[in-house]
């Protein structure tokens, strides 16, 4: 059977153009405060909840300085439920440097897609 990705895939582009762009209305748009999205972060720090989870993207957002590079290497869409792996060539506001994969989860409710699951991991350089 056919899946017609192009739904939960503008979203996942949308929201990570809006981020590579540091376009925080952008991407505000992309959440809403019933959402319950959880995030896992290469630190360990976790965010659980829809303001705990924006509140954890503010500084880059803030910040003029930094990169995010993305690269989209993995797909999976399923009727309800859809997982994308994303490469990320990351520098931070304060010059660090870190090659990551994320991998995120989306969720058909309510007549659309929800991004619900966010965890980013370092990877060898």
């Amino acid at each position: 059977m056919f899946m017609d990705i192009s739904t939960p895939l503008k979203q996942i582009t949308g929201m990570l153009d809006a981020v590579r762009e540091k376009n925080h209305q952008d991407f505000l748009r992309f959440f809403h405060k019933e959402q319950k999205i959880f995030g896992i972060f290469p630190h360990g720090k976790r965010a659980l909840g829809y303001d705990s989870f924006i509140e954890s993207q503010n500084e880059w957002f803030r910040s003029r300085e930094g990169r995010f590079d993305y690269s989209i290497v993995r797909k999976n869409v399923g009727s309800d439920m859809a997982h994308f792996g994303v490469d990320v060539d990351f520098l931070s506001p304060e010059k660090v440097h870190l090659k990551l994969y994320i991998g995120i989860l989306l969720k058909f409710y309510a007549g659309s897609w929800h991004f619900v699951h966010f965890q980013n991991t370092v990877i060898e350089k």
